[in-house]
């Protein structure tokens, strides 16, 4: 049993206060602090409109919400640069995601009319299977044998 009557393993990160980066997470910080994000709703959805050249959004009833989240990083002082890079790009994409689905719906109004009798699970492929077919056949059978019998060897 682990220290304070709790199971499991205990780890250990020495570097947790102060992370011991390899120059290419340095030059990421670095080429990240570099840059400006404007998070506000009308920035995003300016640069959304940019991107796909579309500009109905449809029902603008998520722009309170969408303020709201960039208001909320805004005064996130924990996060870093490359965090506010990530962001600003989920944001561009769920906005240019919205224009785009407005977009499909206005040139195949059909679409609305499909009844759902029951709910659509999505499942993400294991990140292996995927591999695209033409990058798989890069791998070498042999190496992914010896991968599978070395991870057999450990577990006997």
């Amino acid at each position: 049993m682990a220290e304070g009557g709790r199971n499991g393993a205990v780890f250990d990160v020495p570097d947790m206060r102060a992370p011991v980066l390899s120059d290419l997470q340095k030059a990421a910080l670095e080429g990240a602090a570099q840059m400006r994000f404007d998070f506000s709703a009308e920035a995003i959805l300016t640069a959304a409109k940019a991107q796909t050249g579309l500009t109905d959004f449809g029902p603008m009833d998520f722009v309170e919400r969408l303020a709201l989240w960039c208001q909320c990083v805004k005064e996130d002082a924990c996060l870093s640069p490359v965090s506010h890079a990530a962001l600003w790009t989920m944001f561009l994409r769920y906005a240019s995601d919205r224009l785009k689905i407005e977009d499909l719906c206005k040139r195949h109004p059909e679409i609305l009319d499909i009844q759902i009798d029951r709910p659509i699970i999505g499942r993400q492929l294991r990140r292996r299977l995927a591999i695209p077919m033409h990058q798989r056949r890069t791998i070498p059978i042999r190496a992914g044998r010896a991968r599978r019998q070395a991870g057999r060897s450990k577990t006997r």
